[in-house]
């Protein structure tokens, strides 16, 4: 997608979302990052303006400038503080007493002491609509009283029990009992707000780092100049596969024995909408016995994913998005080369039935040195 595409696209979805109005608001894209500029009349526009920027494909970063004009009558920040603090006391998911009010010049500062950042953000959420306001300091402190040992855990189990997530794709980290540290990749702003929640939600998290990087475009996973031989013969079997002017072969046009050296290195994987997910439903002997163990029928999100499968899900997720072949490669070295021997190579290609991309082929070759290794 090019940058005047995407900016017409976030153009459009300011236009189109009634909750604010984007006449005064100007949008400049620059390689995905996207700056906005210009004023809307109150803090909950400015704020809709940016959430609805962030739903829109192929956003990478926000760069935002946007002013808040209030009305000509101003509201007197004794009554602004006023508000929000009886806002604050009638909201039963925010402790008693526990967050301290301080309005000047319109501009709104929490401070005090929770528990948890869920009755911080409650907080927030309490006085983001309230009238006369420019914005919005949120300096409350988050001091668990809870016993943090297991927080790792207990991340990485609600990041798998999560629809949204590639879990696989994620690494959790606990720094000083409390402060959480997010590494990998997401395929959206979506899936990165639902693992920065996942984190938060955890009992006795204090802060969290977030160093997750944007995969959503396919180029994560774009073809190299030339394929691997084994991967090349694949490929040429999927195209042998094509009917007529038909750039993807029909997936009940797939015939080859699991026993061919084709069939070896090859698994066939379903692919179900609404939420997207996918399932083996064929793997090569090679594939098995590499992975340690058979995976039956099952769903990629219900079992842990390792070499040769590291980053399948999220390959998978590209591969249908493009509706084109993908590629992905692992070189593995130094101690981790003992968990996954020598590195290796993945082509998924995409499979079309029932008027959809309704399977996925794919192949997997080791490295050379694998193979010595592994006599």
């Amino acid at each position: 997608m090019t940058d005047s595409q995407l900016r017409q696209d976030i153009i459009e979805e300011l236009e189109f979302d009634p909750s604010f109005s984007g006449e005064h608001i100007g949008v400049a894209v620059d390689r995905g990052i996207v700056t906005l500029g210009g004023h809307v009349d109150s803090y909950a526009e400015k704020l809709a303006a940016i959430a609805a920027t962030r739903r829109v494909k192929g956003v990478h970063a926000i760069a935002e400038n946007i002013e808040v004009h209030l009305p000509y009558q101003k509201e007197a920040d004794d009554q602004i503080a006023k508000r929000a603090y009886d806002i604050l006391s009638w909201d039963v998911l925010v402790p008693p007493n526990a967050v301290d009010v301080l309005v000047h010049e319109a501009w709104l500062t929490l401070s005090g002491n929770v528990n948890s950042y869920f009755e911080k953000i409650s907080a927030e959420d309490d006085v983001r609509k309230l009238a006369g306001i420019r914005g919005i300091t949120n300096m409350i402190a988050v001091k668990p009283h809870i016993d943090s040992s297991n927080v790792k855990g207990k991340i990485e189990s609600a990041l798998r029990r999560h629809a949204e997530i590639e879990a696989n794709a994620i690494s959790v980290s606990v720094q000083n009992g409390n402060k959480v540290v997010l590494e990998g990749a997401v395929d959206s702003w979506g899936e990165r707000r639902a693992v920065e929640d996942a984190a938060w939600s955890a009992p006795g998290v204090a802060s969290v780092e977030v160093r997750l990087t944007m995969t959503g475009d396919n180029h994560r996973y774009s073809l190299p100049g030339e394929l691997e031989p084994d991967l090349g013969r694949f490929q040429a079997y999927w195209n042998g596969l094509k009917r007529g002017a038909n750039e993807i072969p029909f997936w009940d046009d797939v015939k080859f024995s699991l026993r061919s050296r084709l069939g070896l290195e090859a698994m066939l994987i379903g692919v179900f909408e609404n939420p997207l997910r996918f399932r083996f439903d064929l793997l090569g002997a090679d594939l098995t016995d590499w992975y340690g163990g058979a995976t039956g029928n099952r769903f990629l999100d219900e079992i842990d994913l390792h070499a040769p499968f590291d980053e399948l899900s999220l390959q998978c997720k590209a591969t249908v998005k493009g509706c084109a072949p993908t590629y992905y490669r692992r070189t593995a070295v130094g101690k981790e080369a003992a968990g996954h021997p020598g590195g290796y190579a993945r082509l998924l290609l995409p499979l079309w039935g029932n008027g959809r991309i309704e399977m996925l082929l794919g192949a997997v070759v080791r490295d050379k040195a694998a193979k010595k290794s592994l006599g």
